[in-house]
């Protein structure tokens, strides 16, 4: 009996000791499980750190190009603004650094692939092939983690196209579905020449002289996006939406001096908003202009309601006016503007549809635009760009100012477009041009203090007898390279009884343009250069931006 119970318990003790190893083994697989998946989740952690950096980079790519613009010179090599671009002065790569100053392991590398007009280095392509459209930046950004939890770097790319979110006066008319332009003029100026003001404006023989690229476009595509009549000539191109077919730019007798075709792409429309240090003009209903001479300071106004330029009103401007219209904007027996340049007025419609801009018998040296809005231009002259949704000129003198074909006005802000997966770190190889870096293609050769804000001229003259604007050029004509003739609009320009600035002060140009006359004043650049991989570099500005999912945000360093 005692043999037995002996057995018994060592029977049990084996059985103890043999569930004791079983435990011990699991206890070991769960433990070296659980290791292992800390591991990874560290590792995605890191993964999701270089992922948001890079997508910080981004950002920081926006903020660059919506600096003021300045153009690349010897003794300042890096650009800002919308000429920003892949390379330097030098052609030596010009990227945009981002580094965290909490974690030294977390930084950025950034670099700008631009094709907008006016870039220091234009490129169609990304370096891995990517097509830009014009008037787009490729932007490639690098987020890299220099050594994670598990000691290895991690990294990612994020690339995106921008674009602005300004204006673009690239044409002369510019439609988002209609256009129609009856017994009319489209010619072309150029108020970079010294000198040179709506008074000052004589016709010119179209045969005779190269094309001057007054375009016309529409980004519709249906019949007659663009219409003219047999009495009409443009000195330019014309151009209908993408995807348009035989029909969608009827002449019906016109006569353009360069080519036809179909866009690419659609123009942007863009849709400016006042800043919010825009300063109220007029009433809560409209701000009104009314007979004799008014003098308005230059700066940034927010018109509420209609803005009404009416009745004999004479309106000059002391600089550069940029005026935001939340309503309509009527313009009738009118002079505005006529001793300056045409970009020394601008004018956006920031509301929807419904509201018009209506030009009965007036002159005017002013840029306008109206995303949503429908233009009705009657037996006027008009000196500078328009932008609508539908336009219709009608025995009218257009006069497109050239010097303003590579500017965004309205805004310097720059947005992103889309974002594109997947990115590629590969870099491009560019070469210097033949003969070395392009200059400031807004800087005129004429003589000037140069100014950093706008394309300028020389010295400003004061008011002076100007011609009567009677256009040759808007009869029947026999053929593209043709002079017309005919009635065409009969608006005077007055005999330089206006008032307006004198002396020999110029405005300064445009907020976020770069084009002086005269010698270029460079802009000191506030990037050093970058600093070791694995280290920040040391007395930089701090800058906030978003480096992880936490989003606090930390403080990061950009150079």
């Amino acid at each position: 009996m005692r043999e037995k119970t002996s057995t018994n318990k060592g029977s049990a003790l084996f059985l103890i000791l043999a569930i004791c190893g079983v435990l011990a083994v699991l206890t070991g697989s769960v433990a070296l499980g659980a290791a292992t998946n800390l591991q990874n989740v560290s590792g995605e952690s890191s993964d999701d750190q270089a992922r948001y950096i890079a997508q910080a980079g981004v950002q920081a790519a926006l903020s660059r190009l919506s600096q003021v613009r300045s153009w690349p010179s010897a003794s300042n090599p890096k650009a800002t603004g919308d000429v920003w671009s892949c390379v330097d002065f030098n052609y030596d790569e010009d990227h945009l650094g981002l580094w965290s100053s909490s974690d030294p392991n977390l930084h950025a590398a950034i670099l700008a692939y631009n094709n907008t007009p006016g870039a220091f280095h234009r490129t169609s392509h990304g370096p891995d092939g990517t097509e830009i459209p014009e008037g787009r930046v490729l932007l490639i950004s690098s987020g890299i983690v220099d050594s994670d939890q598990r000691g290895e770097r991690q990294s990612t790319t994020v690339a995106a196209l921008a674009k602005p979110a300004g204006v673009l006066f690239e044409d002369a008319l510019q439609g988002g579905s209609l256009v129609s332009i009856q017994n009319s003029l489209v010619d072309a100026v150029n108020s970079s020449d010294p000198g040179w003001t709506p008074l000052s404006y004589a016709p010119y023989d179209i045969s005779a002289n190269p094309t001057r690229n007054a375009r016309v476009t529409s980004n519709n595509n249906i019949t007659d996006s663009i219409a003219f009549d047999a009495t009409s000539l443009v000195d330019g191109d014309v151009y209908s939406g993408p995807g348009s077919s035989l029909g969608a730019i009827g002449y019906y007798g016109a006569s353009i001096s360069g080519v036809d075709g179909i866009l690419d792409s659609p123009r942007d429309l863009n849709v400016v908003t006042p800043p919010s240090t825009a300063v109220p003009l007029g009433s809560a209903l409209s701000a009104d202009f009314g007979a004799g001479p008014t003098e308005l300071a230059g700066g940034i106004y927010h018109v509420r309601g209609d803005l009404n330029i009416t009745n004999g009103a004479e309106l000059t401007v002391t600089s550069t006016t940029t005026i935001y219209v939340d309503g309509s904007v009527n313009i009738s027996d009118a002079q505005i503007n006529l001793n300056g340049k045409p970009w020394h007025v601008q004018i956006y419609l920031a509301g929807g549809s419904g509201n018009n801009i209506n030009v009965t018998n007036s002159v005017v040296g002013a840029l306008i635009s109206g995303p949503n809005a429908r233009i009705n231009m009657a037996n006027s002259h008009w000196f500078g760009a328009a932008v609508a949704d539908e336009i219709a000129v009608e025995d009218t003198a257009f006069h497109y100012d050239t010097a303003v074909s590579n500017l965004y006005l309205g805004s310097t802000a720059w947005t992103t477009d889309i974002f594109i997966n997947p990115a590629t770190t590969k870099k491009l190889t560019i070469s210097p041009p033949v003969g070395g870096p392009p200059s400031d293609p807004l800087i005129a050769s004429s003589s000037g203090t140069g100014a950093s804000s706008g394309p300028t001229s020389s010295s400003g003259p004061g008011p002076s007898p100007g011609p009567t604007l009677t256009p040759s050029g808007t009869g029947t004509a026999s053929g593209p390279t043709s002079t017309p003739s005919g009635p065409g609009p009969t608006t005077a320009i007055p005999d330089g009884t206006v008032s307006g600035p004198t002396g020999t002060t110029v405005p300064t140009g445009p907020t976020g343009g770069a084009g002086p006359s005269g010698s270029p004043s460079p802009q000191p650049t506030s990037e050093p250069e970058p600093g070791p991989v694995g280290s920040p570099p040391v007395g930089l500005p701090d800058a906030e931006c978003c480096l992880d999912y936490s989003c606090g945000p930390p403080r990061c360093h950009i150079f």
